[in-house]
């Protein structure tokens, strides 16, 4: 944030003792009021608006990169169709007004970059078979807790039939809770 306008004098070099507006980093009289500047100062207050809401949320490492990666090509294909869905109900509007098209061009701005994103996510996922990655990390989960139980059991003396019955039985919980 700038306590005064960051335009200087050419001559003495002397800085403005003007206000800036608001979100920007000049006053009016140095082109804060100027559409370009506007437009960069409401993304700036949103910015911080949204740096504000979201400073204080607890965010955990990512310790499963793959699936963090399906999750967020996931909510790209909500989100593409939730705008679709948007876009069409506009064919319903009547008497269009500057506002309504404003708000019908950005959502037609918004579903665009939305396809693009998840074009290019779903892409990605593609070219690092995410898929096969993921079955064979599950796959070695899977071994080390067959090797978990066959070790429990062994220590407890378990072996024989009644090893492999507490074998299918786990087999079974298992597959219950996956």
């Amino acid at each position: 944030m700038h306590d005064k306008c960051s335009a200087r004098s050419k001559h003495s070099g002397v800085q403005c003792g003007n206000w800036p507006m608001r979100g920007g980093k000049v006053c009016r009289m140095h082109g804060g009021a100027s559409p370009t500047a506007r437009a960069k100062a409401r993304r700036v207050l949103v910015e911080r608006e949204i740096r504000a809401r979201f400073h204080d949320l607890d965010s955990e490492a990512i310790t499963d990169p793959f699936r963090a990666l399906q999750e967020v090509a996931g909510e790209l294909v909500v989100f593409k169709d939730r705008l679709r869905y948007l876009i069409e109900e506009m064919d319903g509007w009547t008497g269009y007004d500057d506002k309504s098209m404003e708000y019908g061009r950005a959502l037609v701005v918004l579903y665009q970059n939305a396809l693009r994103d998840t074009v290019n996510g779903l892409a990605l996922i593609a070219r690092l078979n995410i898929d096969e990655r993921l079955a064979v990390i599950e796959e070695a989960k899977a071994a080390m807790v067959i090797k978990a139980i066959d070790a429990a059991l062994t220590d407890a003396g378990i072996v024989g039939p009644a090893a492999e019955q507490a074998r299918a039985v786990a087999g079974r919980h298992l597959r219950l809770v996956s």
